[in-house]
């Protein structure tokens, strides 16, 4: 521990680098094994049925967890959970459980302890070190379980999001879940680079620092942090100078200087850059305008909200008082398909997604609309409405929004926007655009379109000429409706893409965060004409290995 002109400095191990600014908050892990106590009065089957239960809602968490970092093209990540999710039909976890409870009369808590007991004793005792570092990942998915035998729900505290986290170890669920939160770093007393919570962690660029005694920060709990994970410095309410030294020094962790959406590119031309968001608790990071609020992924924590409209209301209206004056785009519930989140498939539903989908559960889409216009009442209001494939679902749309305003006490302003995604609206596109107040290009869909792969594919490409055709299309289009377009998606978050959809038009992009500071540091550094010049010899390409050979010289050449 040190004293500067902070007012104090810690210096741990450093595990991951980056450098972020936060509260402070201590986070202390729940205990939930205890003795194996041998019981002789147990129902086994009672007690087996609990125990896979217990292990059946595991699994579920962790595959809507896993669907989200696929969403996030997180594929390290993904390849971690799946491999978890093979790991809970391991015998430890299945049939050497059950045997402790009918041979031994034990609870299936005692069981699953004494079994996670006697691996972490064989892990340990190896000297291959990456075994030692997978301790972790048992003991995060038997905690998982333990807890939902005594009826209680793994969850990240509200109080994660945008604070620097102190604990004794972070699991790999947890760093995935904290992440997705919008947690800014962790100072803990345990870890490894080479374990899988230091893989989930460095995707999605969280510092992290380990030192031998963290109870001196139960005096600093709700400080300003800075937290220096190339170092492994720990600043406690950090002076002013030091703040800015760091600033100036760290344009890609630090958020400061991604606060604002409107980047000049080397000759002038104004580039908007807004965040996506698809969380439940609004983050500082998007005080400046939420491009694209992905509102279905507020299901994935609870679906019951689909079904209240004072919840909803006061969701949407906590978010519009933050960003406020700056716009917050609202997608509506992009549900079905892959993504059934409210687990309702059957012969009406299955085959439909997005607005199709809503038409069908046509209660959740009239809840959905008229919750958006009470929060949103007395300031203008953008609906993007997903997947849409014909002028007449705009309009079936708009016709439901005139409705309800008819009956709120509002003077909400709806702006109605329809998010292109597959190459049939091109035959409609103009209709569409006749309908409509702005238009959103979703890249990732639309390329599973023209490709016809699914991008979960190994195969699939981002690198398709005809991609960027057809989005110059779109925005050229729209140009001459005179109707704003925005481009999000996967590639939107690659700087190795940002000087070619410069060139092919796009103004206004919409991706992740964590992507902006590199997106707009290669906004910066394009002029028009190459961007230009650079779209004219990409649309020549003959197919995508001639448009990646492009790109990966233009990328180099500036990173």
């Amino acid at each position: 521990m040190m004293h500067t002109d902070s007012k104090v400095v810690f210096e741990g191990k450093p595990i991951l680098k980056g450098v972020v600014c936060g509260p402070l908050y201590l986070y202390e892990d729940k205990t939930v094994f205890t003795s194996s106590n041998i019981s002789t009065f147990l129902d086994a089957d009672k007690e087996i049925e609990k125990y896979l239960r217990a292990v059946s809602i595991t699994k579920k968490e962790l595959a809507i967890l896993l669907k989200r970092l696929k969403d996030l093209k997180d594929q390290e990540s993904v390849a971690i959970f799946e491999a978890h999710l093979m790991i809970l039909d391991d015998p430890f976890f299945t049939h050497q459980v059950e045997e402790g409870v009918r041979q031994h009369k034990l609870s299936a808590h005692s069981s699953l302890k004494k079994n996670l007991d006697l691996i972490v004793a064989a892990l340990s005792a190896s000297e291959d070190p990456l075994f030692k570092d997978r301790i972790i990942d048992i003991q995060d998915l038997a905690t998982r379980i333990a807890l939902h035998l005594h009826g209680m729900e793994p969850k990240i505290p509200q109080e994660f999001q945008g604070a620097i986290v102190c604990m004794k170890e972070v699991t790999p669920s947890m760093a995935a879940e904290a992440a997705l939160k919008g947690v800014r770093g962790f100072i803990t007393l345990k870890g490894s680079s080479a374990s899988h919570t230091s893989v989930v962690l460095k995707s999605r660029a969280i510092p992290h620092v380990i030192l031998e005694d963290i109870s001196t920060f139960e005096a600093f709990e709700g400080k300003e942090i800075l937290l220096d994970g190339k170092k492994g410095l720990i600043y406690v309410e950090p002076s002013a100078y030091i703040k800015s030294t760091y600033l100036q020094t760290d344009f890609k962790t630090c958020p400061v200087l991604a606060s604002k959406n409107l980047v000049e590119t080397a000759d002038g031309k104004s580039i908007s850059v807004f965040s996506t968001f698809d969380g439940v608790e609004y983050s500082r990071e998007l005080k400046n305008g939420i491009g694209l609020y992905r509102t279905e992924f507020i299901l994935l924590h609870d679906r019951e909200v689909a079904f209240c409209e004072e919840r909803q209301v006061l969701l949407y209206e906590s978010i519009v008082e933050e960003v406020y004056p700056h716009k917050v785009v609202f997608r509506l519930f992009d549900l079905g398909g892959d993504k059934n989140f409210l687990n309702d498939y059957n012969e009406k539903t299955k085959y439909l997604r997005s607005i199709r989908y809503l038409f069908a559960r046509s209660e959740i889409l009239e809840l959905q609309l008229r919750s958006l216009m009470k929060a949103s009442s007395g300031k203008r209001l953008e609906i993007l409405i997903p997947y849409v494939t014909h002028q007449e679902e705009v309009e079936t749309v708009r016709k439901e929004i005139e409705s309800i305003l008819k009956t709120l006490n509002t003077n909400c302003q709806v702006r109605l926007g329809a998010m292109i995604e597959t190459r049939l609206e091109m035959l409609v596109l103009d209709q569409i655009l006749e309908q409509v107040d702005f238009i959103a290009i979703g890249t990732n869909d639309l390329t599973q379109s023209l490709i016809e792969i699914h991008r979960d594919s190994p195969d699939f490409c981002l690198y398709q000429p005809d991609l960027f055709k057809t989005i110059h299309q779109i925005i050229e289009r729209a140009k001459k409706s005179n109707k704003p377009v925005s481009v999000c998606g996967e590639i939107v978050s690659n700087p190795a893409f940002t000087e070619l959809l410069i060139g092919i038009g796009a103004t206004d992009f919409s991706c992740s965060f964590h992507e902006i500071p590199q997106v707009k540091k290669r906004i910066a550094s394009v002029s028009i004409k190459e961007a230009t010049h650079l779209a004219g010899t990409v649309f020549e390409a003959k197919n995508s290995e001639e448009v990646k050979t492009l790109l990966s010289k233009k990328i180099t050449t500036v990173v």
